[in-house]
């Protein structure tokens, strides 16, 4: 009778561990101030390489679609930072075609000088309908995004 105690909460145990492994790491609402547009959810980052000090990791995410309007194009820097707050690595996120209340999986991959502690979300390139909508980030000026300069990155002049 006391093994089956022990197998019983040995397993209990076990699973509440894995499945607090599961938990997301972090879930960020954009813009951080009035009404939210986009909600990403960024779960457990895991290494897939390590070269020359340089780590590769891919991280499981969603991304919901909070506004009322379909968001055709929305794209994102995401900084990685360390545990003393210093930015170690980056990787991006791009958004397309994702209707009101949608919400979509994907991965996407980062790069890193060392372990991520925390993450933060820079709007890279906002149409002209969502920065309409959204209070300009203090120091962003949302039409600079739009410049060739971000375009480019979608081969866009």
């Amino acid at each position: 009778m006391s093994k089956i105690v022990v197998v019983t909460v040995f397993t209990m145990i076990a699973m509440s561990f894995l499945a607090a492994k599961e938990a997301p790491t972090q879930v960020i609402n954009w813009p951080d101030t009035g009404s939210p547009v986009v909600r990403v959810t960024l779960g457990k980052f895991k290494e897939i390489s390590f070269v020359v000090g340089r780590h590769n990791y891919v991280v499981d995410a969603m991304a919901e679609n909070l506004w009322s309007r379909k968001i055709s194009h929305l794209g994102f820097n995401l900084y990685l930072f360390d545990k003393n707050k210093v930015r170690i690595g980056d990787g991006w996120i791009t958004l397309d075609n994702i209707v009101p209340g949608q919400a979509i999986k994907f991965q996407t991959t980062v790069h890193a000088l060392g372990t991520p502690v925390s993450v933060e979300l820079a709007a890279n390139f906002v149409p002209p309908r969502v920065a309409a909508a959204c209070p300009a980030e203090e120091g962003v000026d949302y039409s600079e995004l739009r410049s060739a300069r971000c375009c480019a990155f979608r081969g866009w002049h």
